[in-house]
């Protein structure tokens, strides 16, 4: 009977553990109780309890959970991870955080603000006691000392009483009383809190690391069917530009183009500002699109030349021409008709020789050293030399005169023969 009982106790504990484990039940501990005959005794039963204990599962998210905060005394203003909550009343402030630690600051008039770093845990709720500032006499001359201030980690930037004084650790020089410090880092929530040092001679501040969550979200970019071409209105900003597109002008802003999908080359430009160019430009699906000119900049110099002039010395040019007798003008100056000798300034000056029948003569000349020079002039096509011929006429009184022969009938008669002689030789000439 004793064998038959230990099998059915076998028997039943293992059912019960069969039955656990496909249990969807979560709880921390499970009770089972079972009936068994007292062997020997009729009628009389016992209880066999049996206690198996389960784990629940931690959830893998962290949860929001609300927690009471107050302040000792209440009214002074709470911030949390540098974002204000509000104002702690009689019954405190509530707020929802997550689990871990958070930087914690109050400030109130009156008071010393409360900076720290905390993780409340389990607690639903805590009190911060503010500590009032005191109003100690301000001394006639305070006594400076050097103190030491340190971060962890160290390397953070330091700020005492809103002045920069480089990275921890750093020794700086304060007077007694209280002290407004500031310490940041990458990565570190900002440390701020008033300090009165006292006697001590240095001082380690703690800093509270950002809590970081990494989230992966995957963006399916929806592409909406376009046209192959569509306007857009180009300004530019003064107008007026000249637009290049695509190395293809397209006249002054603003200008409406028929433009197709992808980048473009724009090239803008206008007298006093600097050549805009942009080599790729797409304009997606808007319509306008502007572009802003850079001004030149200018710079006015103003300077003041003094020239050095050299005493210039005047001497005197024989000029003839081929042939003489042209008429001569030296910077617009009448001398004449050549040859003839002019007084001039050395250097280069305007000659102009003119004569009947021949081309005007016109040159810019710098004598140098000469004291005489002659121009050829060039004779005009078509035209027939003038040549002049002087009679020399010898009119001796005769004893004789033939009757009817006077004086004027031989001046006549002589007129006549140098008439012929000159027609002659003209065409000689010719």
């Amino acid at each position: 009977m004793g064998e038959k009982n230990l099998k059915y106790r076998y028997f039943v504990v293992g059912t019960l553990a069969v039955l656990l484990m496909i249990s969807t039940v979560q709880a921390a501990v499970v009770t089972y109780k079972v009936a068994e005959v007292v062997p020997g005794k009729v009628g009389q039963v016992r209880t066999l309890k049996i206690v198996v204990a389960t784990t629940t599962p931690v959830p893998t998210q962290a949860t929001h959970r609300n927690i009471i905060i107050y302040s000792n005394p209440s009214g002074a203003d709470l911030y949390i991870d540098n974002q204000l909550k509000g104002t702690t009343g009689i019954n405190g402030i509530t707020v929802a955080i997550e689990p871990g630690s958070h930087s914690i600051r109050l400030t109130k008039s009156g008071f010393n603000d409360y900076v720290a770093s905390v993780d409340f845990g389990q607690d639903s709720s805590r009190t911060f006691a503010l500590i009032p500032v005191q109003n100690t006499p301000v001394p006639t001359q305070a006594a400076h000392r050097n103190i030491r201030i340190d971060s962890n980690p160290s390397g953070a930037t330091l700020s005492l009483d809103s002045v920069a004084r480089g990275s921890t650790p750093a020794t700086v020089t304060i007077e007694p009383g209280t002290h407004s410090i500031k310490l940041t880092k990458t990565g570190y929530y900002d440390f701020e809190q008033s300090v009165d040092f006292g006697q001590v001679t240095s001082r380690t501040f703690y800093l509270t690391p950002i809590q970081t969550t990494t989230k992966t979200i995957t963006i399916t970019p929806t592409f909406e069917p376009t046209s192959p071409t569509h306007q857009v209105t180009i300004y530019s900003n003064p107008s007026g530009a000249t637009l290049s597109l695509d190395s293809v002008g397209r006249g002054p802003t603003p200008a409406t183009l028929t433009v197709s999908p992808g980048p473009h080359t724009i090239r803008l430009t206008m007298p006093g500002y600097l050549d805009y160019s942009e080599p790729c430009v797409d304009f997606g699906q808007n319509i306008s699109w502007t572009f802003y000119l850079t001004p030149v900049q200018t710079t006015t110099i103003t300077a003041t030349i003094t020239p050095t002039q050299t005493p210039a010395s005047h001497r005197n040019i024989l000029i003839d021409s081929v042939p003489s007798g042209a008429h001569l003008t030296v910077d617009s100056q009448d001398w004449g008709a050549t040859p003839t000798t002019v007084t001039i300034l050395t250097g280069l000056h305007t000659i102009r020789l003119t004569k009947s029948g021949f081309y005007d003569y016109v040159a810019s000349v710098d004598f140098g050293e000469d004291t005489f020079r002659t121009f050829s002039l060039s004779p005009v096509q078509g035209t027939t030399p003038v040549i002049t011929v002087t009679p020399t006429i010898t009119i001796s009184p005769s004893p004789s005169r033939p009757p009817g022969f006077s004086a004027s009938t031989f001046i006549i008669a002589l007129i006549i023969v140098t008439l012929a002689v000159g027609i002659r030789r003209s065409r000689e000439g010719l």
